[in-house]
C-alpha cells in the first residue's frame, strides 16, 4: 500500500496508523497531488514498486 498526505494532522494520523498496523505501508513525503497521480498512473500499467519509487524521488518536498 502506498500512502500520501498533506502536512499537518494527516501526517500525524498516518504515523499513528503505521504504529498500529502490521500491513506494509510505504509513506512518501512528496507533493500530494503530483505524487499520488504519478504513483497511480504507474501502478495502472503494472510498474514495479522500485520504478514507482524512483519516479517519486523527483517529487520529494524536504
Amino acid at each position: 500500500m502506498l500512502a500520501f498526505y498533506d502536512y499537518g494532522s494527516s501526517k500525524m494520523n498516518l504515523e499513528m496508523l503505521l504504529e498500529m498496523t502490521d500491513r506494509k505501508i510505504h509513506k512518501y513525503d512528496v507533493a500530494l497531488v503530483e505524487g499520488a497521480y504519478t504513483a497511480a498512473t504507474l501502478a495502472q500499467v503494472d510498474s514495479p514498486l522500485d520504478v514507482i519509487e524512483s519516479n517519486l524521488k523527483q517529487l520529494i518536498i524536504k
